[in-house]
């Protein structure tokens, strides 16, 4: 079955993704997600939280091996659809009720849950409402979001972040894992009229020019404030895939300086606010 794979899933402890053709750490997921990027190895890098600069430990996982099962793979195989799905195959008559509250709902509470995109979320959700919502809601335990970072952000009409609010709606979640990409992590230097005038006298390169976010137009550009509507979180993975081509546009700031500065707030709020300690690891890409 080929939408089942072995991962490495990090305990709380730490995170480090595994190595899949078809995983969100594979090069090619990489290349086809944000074009020009960067691996970053080292074990330790500088960032700035709370305006100081500091060593952040980048987190190395405990290794326990994991069902992944990707909503997209799911989605787009013929031989499956929400009333029989292939993550459950091996499962004879899951919507039998006493099957459902032996085998399947463990089952689900073992597994996390890759969703790719808004697609693939509203496919789960449907897979779960056929499940019985209720039940199935409360056996999911692990949820992966690698494309968090194509959210366009919340503006105008759009006031809030529909996979963080998927996220709410599952009491019992206790592990999420989002991408986040450069790109989302700045903005244009220039508002669209400068910018044009720019073109127009010939300073394309100029135009260019980005700035990095402060930490509250993150979290407000990602409605991140959903997180701690979460309140059985144990552990938010966060991973951030880095751009050459934003960094040469940033200049000589950091674009990675308001995800560091997020991996500090997180487990600030969470404690300070709900006395909830909630391990929050990074990963580059």
């Amino acid at each position: 079955m080929s939408h089942l794979r072995r991962f490495s899933m990090p305990s709380i402890s730490g995170y480090q993704g595994a190595t899949n053709s078809t995983g969100i750490n594979s090069p090619n997921w990489r290349i086809h997600a944000c074009g020009v990027g960067r691996s970053v190895e080292p074990p330790t890098r500088t960032g700035v939280i709370n305006g100081s600069s500091e060593n952040i430990e980048l987190a190395v996982a405990t290794y326990q091996p994991t069902t992944i099962i990707s909503i997209s793979e799911e989605r787009n195989n013929p031989a499956t659809s929400p009333m029989i799905p292939g993550f459950l195959s091996h499962i004879e008559n899951h919507l039998d009720t006493a099957v459902m509250q032996s085998r399947v709902l463990p089952y689900l509470e073992t597994v996390v849950l890759k969703m790719e995109t808004l697609a693939d979320m509203h496919y789960l959700i449907i897979i779960l409402d056929t499940l019985g919502a209720v039940k199935s809601r409360k056996s999911v335990f692990k949820i992966s979001f690698p494309g968090f970072f194509w959210f366009s952000g919340i503006l105008h009409n759009r006031k809030e972040n529909p996979m963080l609010a998927f996220a709410t709606t599952l009491p019992n979640l206790k592990e999420m894992a989002i991408t986040f990409h450069t790109a989302g992590l700045t903005a244009s230097k220039y508002t669209e009229r400068d910018r044009l005038l720019m073109e127009d006298d010939g300073y394309l390169e100029m135009s260019k020019q980005l700035r990095v976010l402060h930490l509250s137009e993150l979290i407000n550009r990602y409605g991140l404030q959903d997180l701690f509507r979460c309140r059985s979180l144990e552990a938010v993975h966060l991973e951030c895939i880095e751009s050459d081509i934003v960094a040469y546009h940033v200049g000589e700031d950091d674009p990675t300086r308001p995800f560091y500065e997020l991996v500090q707030y997180i487990r600030t709020v969470f404690k300070d606010r709900f006395d909830q300690n909630v391990a929050v690891t990074t990963r580059f890409i």
